[in-house]
């Protein structure tokens, strides 16, 4: 008795999900589906835009140094801008850092302890150029790992 309460539920749950005719067709009875389908007029569903979180904004167009010396949260850090390339190094770990700047963001990697430890990471400036702020990550991929400002000394 027990399993065919259990049975009649679930037939009861599958039909208000896949409704009769989808229950007919799967145990033989009903209508069989058409053998020449027409095809669907109908359009696909508008796909959404997918965001990788944590990722930065591009700034507007503009002037962006990044050489100097910074106060940050991994010690003090000296970069140097050549055109769009910028190298540097910082306290923490006898830190290095390396990249490039496109549309006003700095995408770096760095490495730490002799290349023990590196990532990669990206800075954005301040529209005065006094400060930035960027997060940081193990590895080339997944989420940052951490936040990661500075202060022009």
């Amino acid at each position: 008795m027990k399993k065919i309460m259990v049975l009649a539920i679930a037939l009861a749950i599958a039909l208000s999900f896949v409704g009769c005719d989808k229950i007919k067709q799967m145990f033989g009875g009903g209508t069989a589906p058409p053998t020449n389908p027409q095809p669907s007029t109908q359009q696909p569903p508008a796909q959404k835009q997918q965001t990788v979180p944590n990722q930065p904004s591009a700034q507007q167009p503009g002037n962006f140094n990044f050489s100097g010396t910074y106060q940050t949260d991994f010690g003090k850090m000296t970069l140097t801008q050549n055109g769009n390339q910028v190298t540097g190094s910082y306290e923490y770990n006898s830190g290095r850092i390396s990249g490039s700047i496109d549309k006003g963001i700095l995408y770096f990697t760095w490495a730490e302890g002799g290349g023990a430890t590196s990532g990669t990471g990206y800075f954005q400036l301040s529209a005065d150029g006094k400060k930035f702020t960027g997060q940081w990550r193990y590895g080339t991929s997944g989420a940052y790992t951490g936040d990661w400002s500075g202060t022009r000394m």
